[in-house]
């Protein structure tokens, strides 16, 4: 295999997951700093895409075979494979274009993601859009936190700025 030369620039390496179903590929998150514990949200930015129960619970609700269940009914449930449009690493950072759906209403214990939506380029966040399932009190109607983070460029006095923007709020459908 010969390394590819584009614009006087020559590729290192790379690998893409590839998929000749015609449903496509699926992946499974099996491993993370915060499993089965968070150990904190890890770098100090202001914004983060995702915290550390949330990269928690992707690899809770993808890979563990063995704890989820509700204790209350007694209820098991499989981890769910996530559909991918785009998984490629390289030297450069990470592609990634996955959208995850989850277990809504009952869910499993200790996991309220409900939705994960992901798309990242060449190692930077892009796009994330989590969806956490709760109640409302007093009365407990289900309800739905989103949590958005896109990146967005603005222009600044030093120069365009490519920063991650935040947005939050319930489920208005």
């Amino acid at each position: 295999m010969t390394a590819q030369d584009v614009a006087d620039r020559t590729e290192l390496w790379h690998s893409r997951l590839a998929s000749s179903a015609s449903a496509g590929s699926t992946v499974r998150a099996v491993w993370s700093p915060d499993w089965p514990r968070p150990t904190g949200d890890g770098a100090s930015y202001p914004v983060q895409p995702m915290n550390a129960d949330a990269r928690r619970q992707i690899v809770g609700l993808t890979s563990d075979y063995t704890g989820l269940s509700d204790p209350a009914s007694g209820q098991r449930f499989q981890p769910v494979p996530v559909p991918v449009e785009k998984l490629l690493v390289s030297a450069l950072g990470g592609w990634l274009a996955a959208n995850g759906v989850f277990y809504d209403d009952p869910h499993p214990a200790g996991y309220n993601l409900v939705d994960w939506k992901h798309i990242a380029t060449e190692g930077r966040d892009q796009y994330t859009k989590l969806v956490f399932a709760g109640r409302l009190h007093p009365l407990k109607h289900r309800a739905h936190l989103i949590v958005i983070t896109e990146r967005k460029v603005s222009d600044t006095a030093n120069g365009p700025v490519a920063a991650l923007l935040q947005r939050r709020g319930p489920d208005q459908s």
